[in-house]
């Protein structure tokens, strides 16, 4: 059975602005630096694992102090033409088109982005291959990744409330056994 250990990134100034990252690649701010700096997870014979956007490199890299692999697969959700924009502001301009997409849970779709479900897929697909590194991983993600795998663990299909709150400052850790036997273990405070 292997463990593995969900982290969101530090914030961003797109994140304090409530802006949408997807793939632009931000840095993190400077409340977001000092705030990783105060970060800890005491470990042992795990792998570090980041998405190569800089904001996950960069906090792996304090909270960590080492490099961590680089992993395509750990990259945020692509949100399109989304990008840059406030989610109100798409809900505003859009109104009951934006409403139905967003109903669609795991299959909503932002022009020229990729639905929930492409995400757990992705994920789901690279969790398999990780066995040779160990039974311990932590990933320095995205909150669009790590909603997607709280999906997968839950069962839940991305329409109403979250079962598992992401925050700042929280790792959130997973078991996974099996052939799609991914299930939420606990939410560890990184403070």
């Amino acid at each position: 059975m292997n463990n593995i250990i969900f982290i969101r990134h530090a914030e961003t100034e797109w994140n304090l602005l409530g802006l949408i990252q997807g793939l632009t690649d931000v840095p993190i701010c400077k409340e977001g630096e000092a705030n990783a700096c105060k970060w800890k997870l005491n470990l042992s014979n795990y792998t570090l694992w980041s998405s190569p956007l800089q904001r996950a490199v960069k906090t792996a890299e304090i909270v960590f102090s080492r490099k961590p692999k680089i992993e395509k697969s750990l990259i945020e959700m692509n949100w399109g033409d989304w990008e840059g924009k406030k989610l109100t502001d798409l809900r505003k301009k859009f109104g009951e088109k934006m409403l139905a997409n967003e109903n669609l849970g795991l299959d909503m779709r932002p022009k020229n982005g990729e639905t929930p479900r492409e995400v757990q897929n992705r994920i789901l697909n690279w969790i398999k291959t990780i066995e040779r590194y160990g039974n311990n991983h932590v990933c320095v993600t995205h909150k669009g990744v790590i909603r997607s795998v709280i999906a997968l663990a839950t069962d839940w299909k991305m329409i109403g409330k979250i079962p598992i709150k992401i925050e700042y400052g929280f790792a959130y850790s997973f078991n996974f056994s099996g052939v799609k036997e991914l299930t939420y273990s606990s939410t560890i405070p990184l403070i």
